[in-house]
This record gives structure tokens, C-alpha cells and sequence, in this order.
């Protein structure tokens, strides 16, 4: 019997008004994006049955902004950008959505290219106030892990925010 363990899937936010850094700090009058929140994705073993799925909440902050939508691009540690996860020489494809609230449904996610968020709080940045929430689910198709090689997989997803 195979055994696939996928320990985690780093997700990490850059946040290009401020720094390229997992979670920057927003200070002085000027507006920029900052990010809390973000956990990382543990999916555990695989029971060789359907899809493996893993969502996480984060917390999208404007500040001196007016508004709560944001830009934001996904890529991955593939070539080209692409969502994958690895172990040794093998790789297995990710794929990426973000909840739209306006919609209240997934939208897929393409590496490198960009997409309006929405629903960032633009009041505190740790998000206590109970609003602007983000959710992204993140995916290993059932028929990638099919064919998948025994191991332990691991990769990164980098979220880059900026104010819309």
C-alpha cells in the first residue's frame, strides 16, 4: 500500500505597497494593504477517495483607503508560477479559489494573474471587528493523487496584495 502524507502548504502573503514580507505593518498616512491571519495548509493523509480540500480565512486590511476591494495575484513554487506541491522529484498540481462574497461563491484562481478581492476591512487591521474576511480553498484533485508517488509533499502558494 502507498502511503501519501501532505504535511503542509506554506501559504504566504506579500504585500508589494509595503514589503515583500509575510505580514507587513501598515504605518504613517499612506495607503497600503496588510495581511493577518493566513494559516497554513496541513491536508494530512490521503485515504485514496475524492479530492483532498483545505480552506483558510485571512484577514485583508486597507489603510487610507475608501474602499474594500483589493488586487491580488497567486503564484506557486512550479515553473512559471505554477501550484504545486513536491517530494523528491514529484510533483503534485494545486488548484486555487477565492471566495468572492459579492457572489458567495468560489472563483478559480490562474498563477500570476490578477484578481479583485473584496470585502477588506479598511477600519482595524486585525480584523476583530467581525468583518473583511477573505477565503481561499486550496485543491489536489483526485485524479492527480491517483498516480501520485508515496511521500511527504510540501510547497508554498505566495498571495501578493495591493490596494484596487
Amino acid at each position: 500500500m502507498r502511503k501519501i502524507f501532505i504535511l503542509a502548504l506554506c501559504a504566504s502573503f506579500c504585500t508589494s505597497f509595503v514589503a515583500t514580507q509575510a505580514h507587513a505593518i501598515c504605518g504613517g498616512g499612506d495607503v497600503c494593504a496588510q495581511v493577518s491571519e493566513l494559516d497554513d495548509f496541513n491536508f494530512g493523509n490521503y485515504t485514496f477517495t475524492g479530492d483532498i480540500t483545505a480552506n483558510s480565512d485571512f484577514c485583508p486590511y486597507l489603510q487610507n483607503d475608501n474602499e474594500t476591494d483589493y488586487q491580488m495575484t497567486v503564484d506557486g513554487d512550479g515553473a512559471g508560477g505554477a501550484f504545486i506541491i513536491t517530494t523528491g522529484g514529484s510533483d503534485l498540481s494545486l488548484t486555487v479559489d477565492y471566495y468572492n462574497v459579492d457572489t458567495l461563491s468560489y472563483q478559480s484562481v490562474s498563477n500570476g494573474v490578477s484578481f479583485v478581492g473584496n470585502n477588506a476591512n479598511n477600519v482595524i487591521a486585525d480584523c476583530s471587528s467581525g468583518s473583511g474576511y477573505g477565503r481561499v480553498r486550496i485543491t489536489i484533485p483526485e485524479s492527480v493523487l491517483e498516480n501520485a508517488t508515496a511521500g511527504n509533499y510540501t510547497g508554498n502558494v505566495t498571495f501578493s496584495m495591493n490596494p484596487d
